[in-house]
């Protein structure tokens, strides 16, 4: 499982596993040079939802996948579970 930087609240540096799931997507806004702030905004989501679906630390309803797969202009099936 790959893992994703995110800093504590003291400041230090940590790593969170990224989901299987989660590394499709940031690879899909890799190659298209996006952050997680793009993608949240250009889907119509808040980035801290974004960031837990990507993490794992929630699953992503329906309507979510369909507005990622939007986003990202990829069908929905790229992005199904």
């Amino acid at each position: 499982m790959a893992t994703v930087s995110t800093r504590h609240p003291g400041g230090r540096p940590r790593q969170t596993p990224v989901s299987p799931w989660g590394q499709v997507v940031e690879s899909l806004m890799a190659k298209r040079g996006w952050t997680r702030r793009d993608l949240a905004e250009r889907a119509g989501i808040k980035e801290p939802s974004l960031w837990a679906l990507i993490v794992g630390k929630s699953k992503p309803k329906f309507a979510t996948v369909c507005k990622l797969a939007d986003a990202l202009g990829v069908p929905v099936n790229k992005l199904r579970q």
